[in-house]
């Protein structure tokens, strides 16, 4: 029922038959268009944000509370009374006039589950979009590199991809990490002569473009690049990204992709070689031998956590050159959880979702004077398996204990377990 939908969700559907129209943020502009608070000089940002959350909620209260009453018979006419009302926001005005006119047709209107868009769909409307840079960021746990090894795999699957290739190469940046195993370096290799010498191999990502170039060589021209290739970096803010990169930055701006676009590297006066049955061999026809370039179906997915504290900052010039997606634990929550621990009775899944995601709102609502909030909330892949007495004293407390480290916090980990355990903090 519609009441149930608008009573309960901030971001849901209406299905009729086959159609399914989405009333997105509809309660949100709600709140959003009756919200509007005038910021005076003598009112802090923080005082200002605060107050413009506490009436949004408070109209969202009453937003609700206004159509409980309602009944099956007359939803229409107050959803026409809703449609005329120019406080509303125009585009849920417009939503809420196509449903009046299923109703006015004999149709029946049904709640439909209000799961969030899983990260995957997200990823590939970006790439659909033309988006080929992309970071996956949020909470520690909640199934970004998962969900993105999952995409690369399941594109691979649907394409025609030529046998024995793969659609995806992934690997982990660590503090280690430099521009010689990503781009290329010097490397010691044996000379044939019982001794070394040293010659420029490729590093990991300008081998796997080599690897597109040469399959995309084999394409027709009227077939065009139809295959796309994906190129996964996982914990992508562990390394020294300046030194990674270098001048691939160059490269990774936006339209400056594909042959017309090449750039010399830090090693483009020396040959490229290769290794071949543990010997090293001239790459010959090097396609990168006039300059290096990244193929225009190269798609470069990367994630991160912002909160650790052990990594290299993001600067803004390379910022600018991704698409960045948030993925936040309690969005994922259910979906994960319900994957995760599938062997788990209807009950005990339900059950654990609900500690987790109380856990993550206690989380918000006392974790604010420690500096605390979505980014620490606490990801499903720490519920995956365990009861909730070995998963708070082995997992959640002692993530808890080292975010407030430094910090009288005593009070709020005894909240955040009664939370997640469900009883009255002691």
């Amino acid at each position: 029922m519609l009441i149930d939908w608008l009573g309960m969700t901030t971001d849901g559907g209406i299905k009729y038959n086959k159609e399914n129209i989405r009333l997105e943020n509809a309660m949100l502009s709600f709140g959003g268009n009756y919200a509007r608070i005038k910021k005076t000089n003598d009112m802090s940002h923080e005082e200002f944000t605060n107050k413009l959350e506490e009436d949004t909620r408070e109209k969202r209260k009453k937003f609700s509370e206004m159509i409980e009453s309602l009944n099956d018979e007359c939803i229409s006419k107050q959803l026409k009374l809703w449609s005329d009302n120019k406080d509303f926001d125009l585009n849920f005005r417009k939503m809420l006039t196509k449903v009046i006119n299923i109703l006015s047709n004999g149709g029946e209107l049904e709640r439909v589950e209000n799961n969030e868009e899983s990260t995957s769909k997200r990823i590939e409307k970006l790439v659909d979009n033309g988006c080929y840079q992309i970071i996956l960021t949020g909470a520690p746990g909640t199934g970004k590199t998962h969900d993105m090894r999952s995409y690369a795999e399941d594109k691979g699957k649907k394409l025609n991809y030529n046998q024995g290739q793969k659609s995806y190469k992934f690997i982990q940046f660590h503090s280690s990490y430099d521009y010689t195993d990503f781009m290329e370096g010097l490397r010691p290799v044996d000379d044939g002569n019982d001794g070394i010498k040293f010659v420029k191999l490729d590093g990991v990502f300008k081998k796997f473009c080599r690897e597109v170039v040469e399959e995309n060589n084999k394409v027709t021209e009227e077939d065009g690049l139809k295959n796309k290739y994906f190129f996964l970096i996982d914990e992508v803010n562990r390394a020294d990204l300046g030194k990674v990169f270098g001048e691939l930055m160059f490269g990774l701006e936006e339209g400056y992709r594909g042959e017309e676009n090449r750039f010399d590297t830090q090693y483009q006066n020396m040959p490229t070689y290769k290794i071949e049955n543990g010997k090293s061999v001239l790459e010959e026809n090097d396609c990168f031998a006039t300059g290096f370039y990244i193929p225009e179906n190269v798609v470069i997915i990367g994630t991160m956590n912002d909160i650790d504290r052990s990594v290299e900052a993001f600067d803004f010039a390379l910022r600018r050159r991704f698409q960045w997606v948030e993925v936040k634990a309690n969005q994922v929550m259910k979906s994960k959880l319900e994957k995760m621990r599938s062997l788990d009775s209807d009950i005990d899944k339900k059950e654990m979702i609900d500690a987790a995601m109380r856990l993550n709102s206690t989380i918000n609502e006392k974790g604010k004077k420690f500096g605390l909030g979505e980014a620490y909330h606490i990801g499903p892949a720490y519920f995956k398996s365990g009861d909730k007495e070995s998963i708070w004293r082995y997992k959640v407390e002692p993530i808890l204990r080292e975010y407030c480290r430094s910090f009288d916090a005593e009070d709020f980990i005894v909240s955040c377990e009664a939370a997640f355990k469900g009883t009255e903090p002691k």
